[in-house]
């Protein structure tokens, strides 16, 4: 019994042969292609974040190779972390408009730093404190020390300064041998015998002189300094005068009270009152007597100790040792309040 298949059989076995022929060849072709591909689709991804994860180690590594000051960075620093040269020039325009960063607030507040950039440049970024400027200091010497403020002074000198310290309005010119000269009038005095000064300029105000003013006659004088001829531009005071306050001065130590002017023979209350108003009184170099070391003559020499008292000061030392206060003249019978007062600005313990 013979078998034969039939033309539709035919025709379906050869369509099944042909699909089956096609499966084993897309396999093979598709085996092939697996085999020779180096890197898979998820193999990408993995090296994308790794390259990320290297590029901010990358960051940190350079930044800390940078200058601490943000300010000293050329545009390649800036964009060794990270910035494109868009943002560079934003980040230079707006230090430009700045004058510079000085601060971290300041630099992280330009909008093209984010949050990866502040965190990253946080740590690391140091803006150096500003130097403190050391005061511009020059040498003065102090020509009045008063108790209220002469507001005519500046027209007597190109360039005073002024200073009120303790209560006390201060005045003092630029330490050189002109300025003495001009102020103390008196060949004798020198720049030896005045006491240098070295002042902060910004503690001083300078007082010049009008510009419409240039020359001013000179009313004021200095009462513990002023000669005899400056005693006599005065209106009622001739050479007698003139020479008993400067005799008068000289055998004080100094005035340290314009009032002093009425225990000088020959001086009316009317001129005193006259003057006073043009007179200035500086008695920072008064001469005083050592009592621990002065004579019984060179106490009874100032006029305010007679000598009764020259002789009780010298025995209250015997008696009692040097004086270790000046206050200690006090308990002598002849010193009341009010010689005290007087006295006391004439005597010293050295």
């Amino acid at each position: 019994m013979s078998f034969s298949y039939t033309s539709s059989q035919r025709k379906g076995i050869l369509f099944l042969l042909f699909i089956v022929g096609f499966l084993a060849l897309y396999k093979l072709i598709h085996n092939s292609v697996i085999n020779n591909q180096k890197i898979l689709p998820l193999e990408f991804i993995k090296i994308d974040k790794k390259q990320s994860i290297d590029n901010e180690i990358n960051y940190v590594k350079n930044i800390n190779e940078l200058d601490k000051n943000p300010n000293d960075w050329i545009r390649n620093d800036w964009k060794s972390i990270g910035l494109s040269e868009k943002q560079i020039n934003t980040v230079l325009n707006f230090k430009k408009k700045l004058g510079g960063f000085k601060s971290k607030e300041q630099l992280f507040s330009c909008y093209v730093l984010n949050d990866f950039h502040k965190k990253l440049l946080d740590p690391v970024v140091k803006f150096e404190a500003p130097l403190k400027v050391e005061k511009s200091k020059q040498h003065f010497f102090k020509i009045y020390q008063l108790g209220k403020p002469n507001y005519q002074l500046n027209l007597l000198y190109d360039s005073l300064y002024y200073m009120k310290k303790d209560g006390n309005h201060c005045y003092f010119l630029k330490y050189s041998a002109l300025n003495i000269k001009k102020h103390f009038n008196n060949k004798s005095i020198t720049e030896k015998d005045i006491v240098k000064l070295l002042i902060d300029l910004d503690e001083l105000t300078l007082l010049s002189k009008p510009k419409n003013r240039t020359e001013v006659k000179i009313i004021y004088i200095n009462m513990n300094t002023a000669d005899t001829n400056q005693w006599k531009s005065f209106n009622g005071i001739g050479s007698k005068r003139a020479n008993r306050i400067v005799k008068y001065r000289r055998l004080l130590g100094g005035f340290v009270s314009k009032n002093q002017l009425s225990e000088i023979y020959g001086l009316g209350d009317s001129l005193i009152e006259e003057i006073k108003p043009k007179l200035m009184l500086d008695s920072l170099k008064l001469n005083k007597i050592n009592i621990n070391d002065a004579s019984k003559k060179e106490l009874a020499t100032h006029p305010y100790i007679s000598w009764n008292l020259a002789n009780a000061i010298l025995n209250y030392k015997v008696q009692h040792g040097d004086y270790d206060s000046l206050s200690k003249i006090k308990q002598i019978h002849l010193v009341n309040d009010d010689l005290y007062r007087k006295i006391v600005p004439y005597i010293t313990l050295d």
